[in-house]
């Protein structure tokens, strides 16, 4: 779907919600749709996420511990009950509302019952099975138009990337923004030697649990860099899973506890302990494929 196309076409046919559920990938493109969305219903021309808020017109939470906690609710709450003294379209954004805990999704959804004059609210996920379903079903779902693999791939190779650096950075996103920001990170840089390691061992029967745990303390720096890493595991044994139809079951166990862990994520946990967790669980069944 054209979101932009959407938001004008609501406008003009009187058609806008209160409420819209925007599934997403984190990055560049849900400040672009946000903009796009407040210029449309304001006749502005904002061009920074900045710009927006210094007027009043915007409010955008966006937790960077992990869990949106019901104190952070409360406060936007406050701020979109004080009246607007212009007749226009206040937009509040909540950038990841899966990470929502329960009590701030009770605390949004008592906002919800009676929100305020001209106000509109855009939660962002990336999943939707998981966001509440007592969100989903306040709210106007909207699906981007998904980026394939190739689209990114043309894009970074286009700005000159290397031909092996853009097939692995398409693998982490789907944002051209963000996976040029990617390539200055250093981080990633060692996840992209971890693997082609990873998958030379592995090939060689020599791998091991503790070489894993070594060769893997930098992904614990923040939750971002985790997911990352999980990603990168899900492609590749999604990968070794087509090349080795005879271990299926086993492999399928695997990609089952890199699924897990991945959503465990979100919540407030430690990072190196669910890395550790993950580590054991692959070696335990990467010993039974090899018997």
């Amino acid at each position: 779907m054209n979101i932009d196309k959407f938001f004008k076409s609501a406008k003009a046919n009187n058609k806008l919600s209160h409420l819209y559920l925007i599934v997403c990938e984190e990055g560049s493109l849900r400040e672009k749709i946000v903009l796009n969305a407040i210029n449309t219903l304001n006749n502005k021309e904002y061009i920074h996420r900045a710009d927006a808020i210094e007027k009043h017109n915007l409010q955008w939470l966006y937790s960077t511990t992990g869990v949106i906690k019901k104190e952070e609710i409360t406060s936007l709450q406050k701020e979109f009950s004080k009246t607007s003294f212009k007749n226009e379209t206040r937009i509040f954004v909540i950038d990841g509302v899966e990470k929502m805990n329960k009590q701030s999704s009770n605390a949004i959804l008592k906002f919800l019952e009676d929100p305020p004059q001209n106000t509109i609210g855009l939660l962002f996920t990336e999943n939707l099975n998981t966001v509440l379903n007592t969100i989903k079903s306040r709210c106007q779902i909207l699906f981007t138009n998904k980026v394939t693999k190739k689209q990114i791939e043309k894009g970074l190779k286009d700005l000159g990337y290397d031909k092996k650096l853009v097939s692995f950075l398409s693998t982490l996103t789907t944002d051209i923004d963000k996976a040029k920001n990617y390539i200055k990170n250093e981080n990633i840089d060692h996840l992209r030697k971890f693997i082609e390691n990873f998958s030379i061992l592995m090939e060689e029967k020599k791998l091991s649990e503790n070489w894993f745990i070594e060769n893997t303390t930098f992904v614990i720096e923040n939750k971002e860099m985790f997911i990352c890493f999980t990603r990168i595991l899900e492609n590749f044994f999604i990968n070794y899973l087509k090349k080795n139809k005879k271990r299926n079951s086993l492999v399928y166990k695997i990609l089952s506890t890199v699924y897990d862990i991945n959503n465990q994520v979100k919540y407030n946990v430690n990072i190196d302990m669910l890395r550790r967790k993950l580590a054991h669980t692959i070696f335990y069944y990467i010993e039974k494929m090899e018997k």
